[in-house]
């Protein structure tokens, strides 16, 4: 007798983050794209901004799990950290 194989379904924790970093950047992203012209002229702008918002999106679900495990170590680090970022 076969089983059927159960696929795991996203965390919907991970789903909830993905979307309200897109809706972050969206606005950050709108002066800077939508036009040929625009995206030509800030390509790479664009792509590094792409990569600031999947970053971000890790960080959170990072957090999530560190708050999860009750990891106030690990949280104290990261909290240093963007202190240290943004001044």
């Amino acid at each position: 007798m076969l089983k059927k194989i159960k696929r795991s379904e996203p965390r919907p924790e991970r789903d909830i983050i993905k979307e309200r970093v897109e809706s972050t950047f969206k606005p950050i992203l709108k002066d800077i794209s939508g036009s040929e012209e625009k995206d030509k002229k800030y390509k790479e702008t664009i792509s590094t901004l792409e990569n600031v918002k999947a970053l971000f999106t890790k960080l959170f679900n990072r957090l999530n799990n560190l708050a999860e495990d009750n990891n106030a170590e690990d949280i104290k680090k990261i909290e240093k950290l963007l202190k240290d970022l943004v001044g």
